[in-house]
């Protein structure tokens, strides 16, 4: 076993900060990341968001929080309901790995698909 994790890459350290990564990868991360937001459409730029958010470890400790409270609110924009739920669970499912004690999105997600279930029965 060489310590890599296969499906996550290698891990990060336990003392690892973002004051270890090197002014040059946070521009580029950085420049990746507004890229991304400018995605005129909503639902692949929220997988995208989200499939990176891992990324945010690299410019702030606590950055990917909020990019899961965005994302979450951003949801609200899916017009399919199918769609919207799906994506819904794919957004607990990833903050859960990211940051597994954070769940202050989940209220919000879990209200929003009560909502959308409500008004689909009248």
């Amino acid at each position: 076993s060489s310590g890599i994790n296969a499906e996550y890459g290698m891990p990060l350290r336990s003392d690892f900060t973002p004051d270890d990564v090197p002014d040059s990868a946070k521009e580029t991360a950085s420049n990746w990341f507004y890229k991304i937001a400018s995605i005129r459409e909503l639902l692949p730029r929220l997988y995208l968001q989200l499939s990176i958010i891992r990324c945010n470890t690299f410019l702030s400790r606590d950055q990917h929080r909020d990019v899961l409270l965005h994302i979450t609110a951003s949801a609200r924009g899916i017009g399919d309901p199918l769609v919207a739920n799906y994506l819904r669970c794919f957004i607990s499912r990833i903050g859960a790995l990211v940051d597994p004690g954070y769940d202050a999105y989940l209220h919000d997600l879990f209200q929003d698909s009560l909502t959308i279930y409500a008004s689909s029965l009248f």
